[in-house]
């Protein structure tokens, strides 16, 4: 099952609306704590975690600062080290991080209606706007403007204002990034001798060579494309490929107003990338991707688009094949428009209302944004929050530790500045909302191929325009 628990169907759950989420937000702060899971509830096959919390020691006079921490194994080492690294050079704070594994933004909300927020949240980019609709983080602009810290926001680069602010606000501080360029296996185009995509080729390359890279041998099939590692964000892994030819989606980014799903661009590349792949044998079954069988870190997948989240499948001691494989990265082709515009991701850190020391929580933003902490992230795997800190920081780390090369590749498709990134909406209008308003199912068909990509995007098109306009409806 594709989609998640909505926040209103867990707010239900809990026995409490929008409104009752906004008051419990202004309930006084709490105590430090450390999560301990007592029960697990099943809710419309999601799994819902009850907690309760105990106290965590503090000194007198210390400031306590927990700080949510995404749930990848990952995140929780990287996260620990720029924590403990915080607490070392201050006395007067203590950062403690609380990791939520599964239903991360279940837990988020459980903890802001029960008055029991963290006092920093880690979110993506395209999410928190609908809490600060609610009224439950903080801007930073003022405290921005005390202390002269604009590194971490930078000027000239669309995403920095689209995933950063709402409403003429900053709300979010960006600390780690990621991009999609392609990902493809050299030991299996070297065996097809097929000479190895560059960053300048065109869409009708990427159209050809997926063919050439679908063979059998040995009574093994290999797969010229694949429809990314896992279902997530699925929409957003192909975006460039239409846009590539000249039209966006959305009228804008930002709370857009109308769709264009039913353009003939939008609907020539999910023909050709979408359903033309799945038909024709080039990629492999959504079953087997979603199972983890068959992937690009399997060894059996030529060409797939992803994240950098995706390298340490690739190679290293977690590498999905022991020894890893022998790969490098590509920038996604251009069509007509000659630029590319790819997923791009701009994932960081909000304050929420129900601190008790929001100086507190700020000095630790901070921290999180600087050299030393930057470089622990690019240790991890993740790309580092600035183009200056990507180049740096990260590229020479991931190059030597996932044995591969074209870094820039990542760093290109990240800061492009005609890229704009997801769209980007309210309460009711954020990604999630979409993906739950029928973007699955639309998928769903696609791959299926029973219909054309044109006749199910007319559909699809019909659907998201009313989607929108009730999400304008409820704003006035």
């Amino acid at each position: 099952m594709h989609s998640t628990m909505t926040r209103r169907e867990l707010l239900r759950y809990l026995g409490l609306g929008s409104i009752g989420l906004a008051v419990a937000a202004c309930a006084p702060g709490t105590p430090a704590v450390q999560t301990v899971v007592v029960e697990k509830k099943v809710v419309e096959t999601q799994v819902v975690e009850k907690v309760i919390t105990q106290a965590a020691p503090a000194s007198k006079g210390v400031a306590i600062v927990r700080c949510s921490v995404w749930g990848d194994t990952g995140d929780r080492a990287s996260a620990g080290a720029i924590q403990d690294l915080f607490n070392e050079q201050h006395a007067d704070i203590k950062v403690i991080g609380e990791q939520y594994v599964g239903g991360y933004y279940e837990k988020i909300i459980a903890n802001f209606a029960g008055g029991n927020s963290a006092d920093v949240l880690y979110f993506q980019p395209w999410t928190w706007q609908a809490y600060a609709d609610q009224g439950v983080l903080l801007a930073i602009d003022d405290l921005i403007q005390r202390d002269n810290w604009t590194s971490p926001w930078v000027a000239g680069l669309p995403i920095y204002e689209n995933y950063c602010k709402w409403h003429g606000k900053t709300y979010e501080t960006p600390t780690d990034a990621g991009a999609d360029p392609i990902y493809y296996n050299k030991d299996l185009f070297d065996k097809r001798g097929v000479p190895y995509p560059k960053d300048d080729w065109k869409l009708d390359d990427l159209k050809a060579t997926i063919e050439k890279m679908t063979f059998e041998e040995s009574g093994v099939k290999y797969y010229g494309w694949a429809l990314a590692n896992n279902w997530n964000g699925i929409w957003g892994r192909f975006q460039n490929l239409w846009r590539t030819n000249g039209i966006l989606e959305f009228d804008t980014i930002v709370e857009p107003h109308k769709v264009f799903w039913d353009d003939e661009r939008i609907a020539e590349a999910c023909q050709f990338f979408v359903t033309d792949v799945v038909k024709n044998g080039w990629c492999p079954s959504p079953s087997a991707i979603a199972g983890g069988g068959i992937s690009i870190a399997s060894g059996r997948v030529a060409m797939c688009i992803e994240g950098p989240w995706t390298l340490p499948a690739m190679y290293g001691p977690l590498a999905t094949n022991k020894g890893g494989i022998n790969f490098d990265v590509v920038i996604q082709p251009t069509g007509t428009t000659g630029y590319v515009d790819a997923e791009t991701s701009l994932s960081g850190l909000v304050i929420s209302n129900q601190t008790k020391d929001r100086d507190a929580c700020w000095e630790y933003i901070k921290h999180v944004t600087t050299e030393p902490s930057q470089a622990i992230i690019a240790q991890y795997g993740r790309m580092c929050n600035t183009p200056e800190f990507q180049t740096k920081l990260w590229k020479p780390t991931v190059q030597k530790t996932y044995n591969f090369q074209n870094a820039d590749a990542f760093i290109k498709t990240q800061n492009d500045p005609k890229a704009r990134g997801f769209m980007v909406g309210g309460e009711g209008g954020d990604m999630n909302a979409f993906y739950n308003a029928g973007a699955w199912p639309a998928w769903d068909e696609l791959i299926a191929g029973e219909r054309s990509a044109k006749e199910v995007l007319a559909d699809f098109q019909k659907l998201q325009q009313k989607w929108l306009d009730d999400y304008w409806a409820k704003k006035k």
